[in-house]
């Protein structure tokens, strides 16, 4: 499930693999104009200083509320008003839109009146509020590699995913490790 929010969070990208430092995607301007163009989100808001701080900060929070759910705990009131100032500053009108995936699938797309920073901001925002409310927070998930963190949704049908998919493949990185690790052991110990 690819949604904005999760975006956002795993633009503080980890190398999978840990021969890597971290990196901000944020500060690269072409990952930042294709992540606005694919959630077609304002593109004028790109160059500003303030644009990284605003993303950066709204990455902050909602990486703090994957935590508290991850663990387990509901969000407290003052999370709820933090995410609700985000979704305030939005004035959105709704369409609905065919799923790219699928020719008999609908989506509800809100879409932003004004296409400035802020609305930017809320409908991140909203993307993330709405699997609070129509998906189910117990399904969101880190990537079990140390070295990745990769925040996903599992939609599992068994809810037991413990990697992430994609590029970094984390799942079968880590089976070839410990293959490889028993293999060692094995060879020391005949």
């Amino acid at each position: 499930m690819d949604e904005p929010w999760i975006e956002l969070l795993n633009s503080d990208w980890h190398d999978y693999m840990g021969k890597s430092p971290p990196q901000d995607r944020l500060e690269d301007p072409q990952w930042l104009q294709k992540f606005l163009a694919q959630w077609q989100l304002s593109r004028s808001v790109i160059a500003a200083k303030t644009t990284l701080n605003s993303l950066s900060q709204l990455r902050s929070l909602l990486k703090q509320l994957v935590l508290r759910i991850i663990k387990g705990h509901c969000l407290r009131s003052d999370d709820i008003k933090k995410l609700n100032a985000y979704l305030a500053d939005g004035p959105f009108h709704c369409q609905i839109q065919q799923a790219p995936e699928a020719d008999h699938e609908y989506r509800l797309w809100f879409d932003s009146v004004e296409n400035n920073l802020k609305t930017t901001l809320a409908h991140i925002a909203k993307s993330f509020a709405d699997i609070l409310v129509e998906g189910d927070p117990a399904r969101i998930k880190l990537c079990e590699n140390p070295d990745c963190r990769w925040v996903f949704y599992d939609s599992s049908r068994s809810r037991t995913r413990r990697w992430c998919e994609g590029a970094s493949g984390c799942g079968n990185l880590l089976k070839v490790r410990r293959f490889r690790e028993r293999k060692k052991k094995k060879s020391r110990s005949n």
